[in-house]
């Protein structure tokens, strides 16, 4: 057999790779098969549920990443507990300081004053629970963030209701439950309440959940008492770096986009941007003609295509028998875009959602299509939920409550091909009339 009489073909498939090779005649035709064969590999899922293997190996390295950045966390704030002469250098003598119950001293630091040590242990207690710190773009998804928002909710107003820091409330706690730590974590609960239809109905909650912003209050607090006291000690360089320390979080390294197509230099469009969903709106809309008894294409108008777009512009999808219905065509006409698997046009998604009552409402449509795009960008990107209520309500006027409904809002994910200087060039032409 020569080195040209014969071919190699193969079948690449997700979890296979199929092979083939023919002998090939005087006429480079396939006559004959040589040999053929093919290898099957693991798609890389459980097969019980079907979830990523991958799932477990992230879940582990981010649970080692976590306890390493909480060792060092602590490595530094001991460091410069030492530093600033509020720790003894001697280990020893900081062992001994363990023995004082953190949680008297956190509500005493609030009327007197502390000796160094027990302001170091108060400070390096609080370092290893220092509450949590939402993050609008990862918390979205988890399943009891209603129960925990409602207990940082509570302990919030309790706190408002006392005057207290956390701290000091914890201890209050403490003492009237004489329990030592019984009632001073958050414990999560799941109670079954059945309902009026005989079904049972699982209610999520917790004991008491700690947020960040109440532990930054406590230490600005305990700091401030304790500086009348000993303002030598208590400087200002020092506050600074322990409170860096304490309080700093790593920002989430942002995903890239990729580069628009028409525009390299550009990063890519959010797919749940107002000006993305219109122009996909309009391409297919533009593209959308009728099809006669012969299957011969029939253009739609300019003012059929403005009703079809300004019925998506407000709905998540339309139905093609709605469309027929909305041009008042008979029901024997077809559209070369419909088939057996599509029986509707994407609408604005994003829009449909923002002008919900219980949202902007009404008042979704009265912004420009500039500043809903700015809305829209930054539910996509603001990690922080109270920054985004507190912008909300000064760019639009909301109050704050839907302002809170709408940062939880779900949009599309993703990314289109185009940038947002692209759409913005693009939308008009698309607009205009045939000539």
């Amino acid at each position: 057999m020569s080195r040209f009489s014969y071919r190699l073909a193969l079948d690449l498939g997700s979890t296979s790779l199929g092979w083939a090779i023919f002998q090939l005649n005087a006429q480079r035709e396939p006559s004959a098969v040589i040999k053929a064969g093919v290898r099957i590999f693991s798609d890389g899922r459980n097969p019980k549920d079907g979830s990523s293997l991958a799932v477990t190996r992230r879940l582990a390295r981010s649970m080692r990443r976590r306890r390493d950045r909480l060792l060092k966390r602590k490595t530094r704030m001991m460091r410069q507990l030492v530093q600033y002469g509020f720790f003894p250098e001697d280990r020893e003598e900081r062992k001994k300081l363990e023995r004082l119950n953190p949680y008297e001293l956190r509500a005493r630091g609030l009327t007197a004053a502390l000796q160094p040590g027990e302001f170091a242990r108060v400070l390096f207690h609080i370092n290893q629970r220092r509450g949590f710190k939402s993050n609008r773009k990862t918390d979205k998804g988890e399943k009891d963030s209603g129960a925990l928002k409602t207990a940082i909710s509570n302990l919030r107003q309790a706190l408002q209701e006392s005057g207290l820091t956390v701290g000091a409330w914890l201890w209050q706690r403490m003492k009237n439950d004489g329990r030592n730590d019984g009632l001073v974590r958050a414990r999560y609960r799941e109670e079954k309440t059945p309902t009026a239809e005989g079904k049972n109905r699982i209610n999520k909650s917790y004991d008491l959940y700690i947020d960040r912003t109440m532990i930054e209050e406590e230490f600005d607090r305990l700091w401030a008492k304790q500086a009348e006291f000993n303002p030598s000690l208590f400087n200002e360089q020092a506050r600074i770096e322990l409170k860096d320390t304490l309080l700093h979080q790593r920002p989430l390294k942002p995903v890239k986009p990729g580069r628009c197509t028409l525009l390299p230099e550009k990063e890519r469009a959010p797919l749940a941007l107002p000006s993305q969903q219109r122009f996909r709106i309009y391409q297919e809309v533009n593209n959308l003609r009728l099809l006669d008894e012969t299957l011969r294409e029939i253009p739609l108008s300019f003012e059929q295509r403005k009703k079809i777009v300004d019925e998506l512009d407000n709905k998540p999808r339309v139905t093609f028998k709605a469309i027929r219905k909305l041009l008042r065509i008979g029901g024997n006409i077809q559209f070369n875009l419909e088939d057996i698997k599509r029986s509707e046009l994407k609408g604005n998604t994003t829009s449909a959602k923002l002008s919900r009552p219980e949202l902007f409402g009404s008042a979704w449509n009265d912004f420009s299509e500039k500043q809903q795009d700015e809305i829209v960008w930054q539910l996509l990107n603001e990690e922080s939920e109270q920054h985004l209520i507190e912008w909300l309500q000064q760019t639009t006027g909301i109050d704050e409550a839907s302002a809170g409904k709408i940062a939880e809002v779900s949009l599309d994910e993703g990314y289109g091909s185009l940038s947002r200087d692209a759409l913005e060039r693009i939308l008009p032409k698309l607009r205009e009339p045939d000539e």
